[in-house]
């Protein structure tokens, strides 16, 4: 694989997702990652040994304004744990700059999400929020991807065209 992008489903996304008859897109390389960060991490270096360049990340959330899907540009981090701790000895370099964690179009628009973790699925009523998106996003940083952050909105999964966000 040369110049390759991965495209991650946290679990919820995926568990919706295939609750709404969607199904992956042909074009999609789709990475069901680990829970453990430091198997994140394994798995993050061996896609990019192999050539793996950028990933895409989708997770659930509510979204203002009723959009189906958003670009996310930053996150503030309120789930209570860093998923890069313990790890800074395996890491490419020991301190990474979230400042520029995510890429989206030059074009489009993103949001600032809270990364709820864990918690997600007690918290889901807070606006814009995403599940655990943010630590895997820190995880692939801290390897050497460019990522890219897109938060559906769950009411809008049923109708939504995949291409929207997958190019195909």
């Amino acid at each position: 694989m040369s110049g390759g992008r991965l495209w991650i489903f946290t679990p919820s996304f995926a568990e919706a997702w295939r609750s709404a008859g969607q199904r992956v897109p042909p074009a999609v390389r789709l990475l069901i990652t680990p829970q453990e960060p430091s198997q994140q991490l394994a798995l993050f270096r061996q896609q990019r040994e192999a050539g793996a360049e950028a990933v895409t990340i989708l997770d659930l959330g509510r979204i203002p304004e009723r959009q189906p899907w958003a670009y996310i540009s930053d996150a503030v981090n309120r789930s209570g744990s860093n998923p890069l701790r313990g790890l800074t000895d395996r890491m490419r370099e020991p301190f990474i700059d979230v400042t520029t964690l995510y890429h989206r179009p030059a074009d489009s628009a993103g949001l600032e999400v809270i990364a709820l973790g864990d918690r997600y699925r007690d918290q889901i009523q807070v606006s814009p929020a995403c599940g655990i998106l943010h630590h895997l996003a820190l995880v692939a940083h801290a390897e050497g991807f460019q990522v890219t952050g897109i938060l559906v909105d769950e009411e809008s999964l049923a109708g939504l065209d995949p291409a929207a966000f997958t190019g195909g």
